[in-house]
């Protein structure tokens, strides 16, 4: 439950890689106070303003149990206030000028009609339904156990429901990526891009990267290669160029500038949800627990007449993506209405969706009850291929 929420001042840095540091901190008696300034300057906002902070990560060395209240954040200049809520019985400290998390910046141009999407079909199958309970032996239910506590914190489960909970968790163990290495493949629909009336395709040249860069982007693009996120191209009359940027362990990540394919593409009308409403959903919860997906833009598809016009080029050749990447500027609403898609039937009954932050949660007292919603929750992902980052994922 929600013990309380912190404001905090943070300080943005660069343009790209930005981290925030706390500059002061006030804690917040109740919800109520901080949904009354919600039309405030400095308060966090979801949709279209021309500045918009989105979260990267959840906070650094936390084992999220300070979480943001919202993964955007609008930019009113230099500093920003964002909620965190803490979802311990614990006081935690944050030292001022900590770093404790990643902001992008994301460009939302303004709304336009919803109109680039195919949407495959799927089987009238009913969503909830549960399969013949699975009963390993004792075995198995204790070397998973093992398994389980390498990547994901029990001390929260009800000893009560403690061996229910790891039966569940072995008969979905498929929907976890546990070395990752699996990318998962939501079926529900594929996005296409729509081009503009007066669309003129481009070619951009591929920026100059050093010999080290050159190594890491190599090994990136197997790994996306073996993931199966982008595939080996032919020539196409579209060419986005790649970045690489340095994170903090010194290792490389590749990103797309398709800031010339954003400006030939038409937008979409479909907004991301509403904080306050998220918000609001939870005020009851007795029992939440929240997931990530693993790589969550990745999980969704390209249509394929689509694929050619998110090409990359690079020093190893052309690459065009089969899987949604991040820098498309439909990508957040599109994988945003795929994920409502899915979970049409859960949301708010036992699941609010942000994105790829999924929160299942339980009105009711009894812990079994919160069990049975898991096993709903966890059921639809399996349906529409759905994966999990279990070192992301918290339970009770």
């Amino acid at each position: 439950m929600i013990t309380n929420l912190l404001e905090a001042g943070v300080h943005c840095m660069d343009s790209l890689g930005r981290s925030w540091k706390v500059l002061d901190t006030d804690v917040v008696e109740s919800q109520h106070e901080i949904l009354e300034h919600s039309s405030s300057p400095g308060f966090m906002v979801r949709g279209k303003v021309q500045s918009t902070w989105f979260m990267t990560d959840k906070l650094h060395d936390r084992n999220s149990t300070w979480q943001p209240a919202s993964s955007y954040l609008a930019h009113y200049g230099d500093v920003i206030t964002i909620y965190l809520i803490n979802n311990s019985d614990s006081i935690i400290e944050l030292s001022s000028q900590e770093i404790i998390g990643e902001l992008d910046v994301l460009n939302i141009d303004d709304i336009a009609e919803m109109d680039c999407y195919k949407v495959r079909k799927y089987t009238a199958e009913d969503l909830f339904h549960v399969e013949e309970v699975h009963n390993p032996p004792q075995s198995a239910i204790i070397e998973h156990e093992k398994k389980l506590t390498s990547k994901i914190d029990l001390t929260n489960i009800p000893a009560s429901i403690r061996t229910p909970y790891i039966k569940m968790m072995y008969q979905f163990d498929h929907i976890f990526d546990w070395n990752n290495d699996k990318i998962g493949n939501i079926d529900i629909m594929e996005h296409t891009i729509k081009l503009k009336s007066d669309a003129i395709p481009k070619r951009v040249r591929p920026y100059r990267i050093s010999p080290l860069e050159t190594e890491s982007l190599k090994k990136e693009i197997d790994k996306l290669l073996k993931l199966g996120i982008i595939e080996k191209g032919g020539y196409s009359n579209w060419a986005s160029p790649i970045i690489m940027l340095k994170k903090k362990d010194g290792s490389y990540r590749i990103v797309a500038d398709f800031r010339y394919l954003n400006s030939q593409s038409e937008v979409m009308n479909y907004p991301l949800n509403n904080i306050d409403d998220l918000l609001d959903a939870l005020n009851k919860a007795h029992w939440m627990s929240t997931f990530d997906l693993r790589s969550g833009f990745f999980q969704a598809n390209i249509s394929q007449e689509s694929q050619p016009l998110t090409t990359v080029v690079c020093s190893l050749g052309d690459f065009y993506f089969k899987k949604l990447p991040m820098g498309i500027k439909t990508s957040p609403s599109v994988f945003s209405q795929m994920m409502e898609q899915c979970f049409h039937e859960l949301i708010n009954d036992c699941i609010i969706i942000y994105l790829d932050d999924v929160t299942c949660f339980t009105n009711v007292e009894d812990p079994e009850q919160h069990l049975m919603d898991l096993r709903r929750t966890f059921t639809c992902m399996d349906k529409h291929g759905i994966v999990l980052n279990p070192a992301k994922c918290h339970f009770f």
